[in-house]
Protein backbone atom coordinates (compact mmCIF):
# COMPACT_ATOMS: atom_id res chain seq x y z
CA UNK A 1 0.00 0.00 0.00
CA UNK A 2 1.38 3.32 -0.55
CA UNK A 3 -0.09 6.78 0.54
CA UNK A 4 -1.26 9.39 -1.64
CA UNK A 5 0.82 13.03 -0.77
CA UNK A 6 -1.70 15.82 0.33
CA UNK A 7 0.41 18.46 -1.14
CA UNK A 8 2.15 16.82 -4.01
CA UNK A 9 -0.52 15.27 -5.61
CA UNK A 10 0.09 11.80 -5.58
CA UNK A 11 2.94 9.25 -4.56
CA UNK A 12 6.01 9.68 -6.81
CA UNK A 13 4.19 11.54 -9.80
CA UNK A 14 7.62 13.39 -10.86
CA UNK A 15 6.11 17.17 -9.98
CA UNK A 16 9.26 18.47 -10.76
CA UNK A 17 9.12 17.86 -14.16
CA UNK A 18 8.18 20.19 -16.69
CA UNK A 19 4.83 19.56 -18.44
CA UNK A 20 6.27 18.55 -21.46
CA UNK A 21 8.10 15.78 -20.14
CA UNK A 22 4.64 14.62 -18.13
CA UNK A 23 3.10 15.15 -22.13
CA UNK A 24 5.57 12.28 -23.47
CA UNK A 25 5.06 10.15 -20.64
CA UNK A 26 1.50 10.52 -21.00
CA UNK A 27 1.82 9.64 -24.89
CA UNK A 28 3.92 6.10 -24.05
CA UNK A 29 1.37 5.46 -21.78
CA UNK A 30 -1.53 5.73 -24.30
CA UNK A 31 0.52 3.47 -26.86
CA UNK A 32 1.04 0.89 -23.99
CA UNK A 33 -2.66 0.71 -22.93
CA UNK A 34 -4.01 1.49 -26.34
CA UNK A 35 -6.04 4.17 -25.28
CA UNK A 36 -6.44 7.82 -26.05
CA UNK A 37 -4.95 10.71 -24.02
CA UNK A 38 -8.32 11.14 -22.04
CA UNK A 39 -8.66 8.09 -20.35
CA UNK A 40 -4.76 8.03 -18.98
CA UNK A 41 -4.71 8.19 -15.28
CA UNK A 42 -2.22 10.48 -13.94
CA UNK A 43 -2.09 9.34 -10.69
CA UNK A 44 -2.17 13.40 -10.03
CA UNK A 45 -5.64 13.32 -8.12
CA UNK A 46 -4.92 13.80 -4.23
CA UNK A 47 -6.78 11.90 -1.39
CA UNK A 48 -8.45 13.96 1.51
CA UNK A 49 -7.48 13.27 5.00
CA UNK A 50 -11.06 11.75 4.88
CA UNK A 51 -9.84 9.37 2.37
CA UNK A 52 -6.55 8.93 3.48
CA UNK A 53 -8.50 7.81 7.23
CA UNK A 54 -10.72 5.35 5.06
CA UNK A 55 -7.36 3.53 3.60
CA UNK A 56 -5.78 3.54 6.73
CA UNK A 57 -8.88 1.98 8.87
CA UNK A 58 -9.07 -0.62 5.66
CA UNK A 59 -5.90 -1.22 6.42
CA UNK A 60 -6.52 -2.08 10.53
CA UNK A 61 -9.22 -4.07 9.21
CA UNK A 62 -7.57 -6.09 6.60
CA UNK A 63 -4.44 -6.56 9.65
CA UNK A 64 -6.92 -8.09 11.98
CA UNK A 65 -8.43 -10.58 8.89
CA UNK A 66 -4.65 -11.74 8.08
CA UNK A 67 -3.93 -12.60 11.60
CA UNK A 68 -7.67 -14.34 12.96
CA UNK A 69 -6.27 -16.82 9.73
CA UNK A 70 -2.69 -16.34 10.18
CA UNK A 71 -1.22 -14.97 13.54
CA UNK A 72 2.23 -15.60 12.50
CA UNK A 73 2.16 -14.04 9.28
CA UNK A 74 4.07 -10.58 9.15
CA UNK A 75 1.81 -7.48 8.38
CA UNK A 76 2.25 -4.28 7.28
CA UNK A 77 2.87 -1.29 4.65
CA UNK A 78 4.80 1.06 3.23
CA UNK A 79 5.21 4.90 2.83
CA UNK A 80 7.43 7.42 0.93
CA UNK A 81 8.97 9.75 2.71
CA UNK A 82 11.29 12.53 2.21
CA UNK A 83 14.16 13.17 4.30
CA UNK A 84 13.30 16.92 5.65
CA UNK A 85 16.36 18.65 6.58
CA UNK A 86 15.19 22.30 8.24
CA UNK A 87 17.65 25.10 8.01
CA UNK A 88 17.48 27.60 10.79
CA UNK A 89 13.69 28.90 11.53
CA UNK A 90 12.29 25.63 9.32
CA UNK A 91 11.79 23.22 12.48
CA UNK A 92 8.47 24.30 12.07
CA UNK A 93 7.52 23.43 9.04
CA UNK A 94 9.38 20.72 8.81
CA UNK A 95 7.97 18.98 11.94
CA UNK A 96 4.60 20.01 10.18
CA UNK A 97 6.15 18.08 6.78
CA UNK A 98 7.16 14.77 8.45
CA UNK A 99 3.50 14.81 10.64
CA UNK A 100 1.77 14.75 7.34
CA UNK A 101 3.55 12.26 5.39
CA UNK A 102 4.20 9.93 8.72
CA UNK A 103 2.77 10.81 11.95
CA UNK A 104 -0.42 10.98 10.39
CA UNK A 105 -0.36 7.29 9.56
CA UNK A 106 1.55 6.24 12.66
CA UNK A 107 -1.71 5.37 14.96
CA UNK A 108 -2.60 3.03 12.27
CA UNK A 109 0.46 1.12 11.52
CA UNK A 110 2.65 1.32 15.28
CA UNK A 111 1.09 -2.42 15.48
CA UNK A 112 2.24 -3.54 12.68
CA UNK A 113 5.20 -5.52 12.33
CA UNK A 114 7.25 -3.94 9.99
CA UNK A 115 6.86 -0.46 8.18
CA UNK A 116 8.25 -0.83 4.04
CA UNK A 117 10.40 2.32 4.24
CA UNK A 118 10.36 4.43 0.24
CA UNK A 119 13.39 7.05 0.09
CA UNK A 120 14.78 8.73 -2.94
CA UNK A 121 15.96 12.25 -1.54
CA UNK A 122 16.28 14.93 0.88
CA UNK A 123 14.27 18.27 0.98
CA UNK A 124 15.17 21.34 2.73
CA UNK A 125 13.21 23.24 4.63
CA UNK A 126 12.86 27.03 5.38
CA UNK A 127 10.17 28.81 6.84
CA UNK A 128 8.18 29.20 3.91
CA UNK A 129 8.34 24.95 3.44
CA UNK A 130 10.19 22.62 1.57
CA UNK A 131 12.30 24.57 -1.36
CA UNK A 132 12.97 22.97 -4.80
CA UNK A 133 16.80 21.95 -5.11
CA UNK A 134 19.13 24.49 -4.78
CA UNK A 135 20.96 26.00 -8.24
CA UNK A 136 23.78 23.78 -9.22
CA UNK A 137 22.67 20.85 -7.05
CA UNK A 138 22.87 17.31 -8.40
CA UNK A 139 19.53 16.55 -9.97
CA UNK A 140 18.52 12.90 -11.05
CA UNK A 141 16.51 12.34 -13.92
CA UNK A 142 13.11 12.55 -11.78
CA UNK A 143 14.65 16.43 -10.77
CA UNK A 144 15.61 15.30 -7.56
CA UNK A 145 18.32 16.25 -5.80
CA UNK A 146 20.67 13.13 -6.05
CA UNK A 147 21.41 12.38 -2.47
CA UNK A 148 21.67 8.96 -1.36
CA UNK A 149 22.31 9.42 2.02
CA UNK A 150 18.73 10.63 2.79
CA UNK A 151 17.82 6.75 2.89
CA UNK A 152 19.71 6.29 6.25
CA UNK A 153 18.34 9.43 7.64
CA UNK A 154 14.64 8.44 7.30
CA UNK A 155 15.28 4.72 8.72
CA UNK A 156 16.65 6.73 11.81
CA UNK A 157 13.92 8.98 12.21
CA UNK A 158 11.03 6.23 11.31
CA UNK A 159 12.33 3.97 14.22
CA UNK A 160 12.02 6.64 16.65
CA UNK A 161 8.57 6.40 16.62
CA UNK A 162 7.88 3.03 15.25
CA UNK A 163 8.30 -0.29 17.26
CA UNK A 164 8.11 -2.71 14.42
CA UNK A 165 10.90 -3.69 11.82
CA UNK A 166 11.94 -1.58 9.00
CA UNK A 167 12.21 -2.89 5.25
CA UNK A 168 13.46 -0.82 2.18
CA UNK A 169 11.34 -1.14 -0.13
CA UNK A 170 12.32 1.49 -2.65
CA UNK A 171 15.51 3.19 -3.12
CA UNK A 172 17.10 4.17 -5.91
CA UNK A 173 18.34 6.42 -8.79
CA UNK A 174 17.41 7.70 -12.22
CA UNK A 175 20.08 8.65 -14.41
CA UNK A 176 21.52 7.19 -17.57
CA UNK A 177 25.51 7.26 -16.25
CA UNK A 178 25.60 3.93 -14.33
CA UNK A 179 29.01 4.98 -12.81
CA UNK A 180 26.83 7.34 -10.70
CA UNK A 181 24.30 4.73 -9.90
CA UNK A 182 27.15 2.05 -8.50
CA UNK A 183 28.17 5.27 -6.62
CA UNK A 184 24.86 5.91 -5.40
CA UNK A 185 23.97 2.33 -4.26
CA UNK A 186 27.70 2.27 -2.27
CA UNK A 187 26.75 5.47 -0.62
CA UNK A 188 22.90 4.79 0.30
CA UNK A 189 24.37 1.12 1.48
CA UNK A 190 26.76 2.40 3.95
CA UNK A 191 23.62 4.64 5.13
CA UNK A 192 21.43 1.23 5.77
CA UNK A 193 24.66 -0.85 7.02
CA UNK A 194 25.58 2.08 9.94
CA UNK A 195 21.74 1.88 10.96
CA UNK A 196 21.71 -2.19 11.46
CA UNK A 197 25.18 -1.62 13.37
CA UNK A 198 23.68 0.79 15.86
CA UNK A 199 20.97 -1.77 16.12
CA UNK A 200 18.13 -0.71 14.09
CA UNK A 201 15.76 -3.30 13.03
CA UNK A 202 16.40 -3.15 9.41
CA UNK A 203 15.20 -6.70 7.80
CA UNK A 204 16.73 -5.58 3.99
CA UNK A 205 17.06 -3.15 1.52
CA UNK A 206 14.93 -3.20 -2.14
CA UNK A 207 16.81 -1.46 -5.23
CA UNK A 208 14.46 -0.03 -7.28
CA UNK A 209 14.54 -1.11 -9.79
CA UNK A 210 15.92 -4.25 -11.68
CA UNK A 211 14.96 -3.47 -14.90
CA UNK A 212 14.67 -0.03 -16.45
CA UNK A 213 11.00 0.21 -16.09
CA UNK A 214 7.91 2.07 -17.57
CA UNK A 215 7.25 5.03 -15.07
CA UNK A 216 3.68 5.93 -15.34
CA UNK A 217 3.77 9.43 -15.68
CA UNK A 218 7.26 9.58 -17.10
CA UNK A 219 7.41 6.75 -19.47
CA UNK A 220 10.27 4.77 -20.09
CA UNK A 221 13.02 7.90 -20.49
CA UNK A 222 13.73 7.54 -16.60
CA UNK A 223 16.33 5.07 -16.12
CA UNK A 224 16.80 3.14 -12.25
CA UNK A 225 17.39 -0.28 -13.86
CA UNK A 226 20.28 -2.28 -12.91
CA UNK A 227 19.50 -4.24 -15.79
CA UNK A 228 18.95 -2.15 -19.33
CA UNK A 229 15.42 -3.01 -21.39
CA UNK A 230 15.80 -2.70 -25.48
CA UNK A 231 12.31 -1.71 -25.82
CA UNK A 232 12.76 -2.54 -29.47
CA UNK A 233 13.96 -6.08 -29.05
CA UNK A 234 12.92 -6.48 -25.41
CA UNK A 235 16.94 -7.25 -24.64
CA UNK A 236 17.86 -7.20 -21.42
CA UNK A 237 21.45 -5.84 -20.27
CA UNK A 238 22.84 -6.24 -17.19
CA UNK A 239 24.91 -3.42 -15.78
CA UNK A 240 27.77 -2.79 -13.52
CA UNK A 241 25.51 -1.37 -11.17
CA UNK A 242 23.96 -4.94 -10.78
CA UNK A 243 27.56 -6.59 -9.67
CA UNK A 244 27.96 -3.87 -7.42
CA UNK A 245 24.87 -4.57 -5.47
CA UNK A 246 25.24 -8.21 -5.94
CA UNK A 247 28.55 -7.68 -4.22
CA UNK A 248 27.09 -5.89 -1.65
CA UNK A 249 24.66 -8.63 -0.86
CA UNK A 250 26.86 -10.87 -0.61
CA UNK A 251 29.23 -9.06 2.22
CA UNK A 252 26.08 -8.67 4.32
Amino acid sequence: MMKSSQREGGVQVGVNMDMSAIMVGLEEQAQAFGCDMAHINTFLAARTQEQELFVMRAHRKAYQAIKNVSPDTKVGLTLSLFDYQPEEGGEEAAARLWQEDFGFYLPYIKEDDFLGVQNYSRKIVTSAGAQEPAPGAPLTQMGYEDYPASIGHVLRKVAKEFPGELMVTENGIATDDDQRRCEFIKEAYAGVKSCVKDGLPVIGYCYWSLLDNFEWQAGFGKTFGLIAVDRSTQKRTPKESLQVLGALARQA
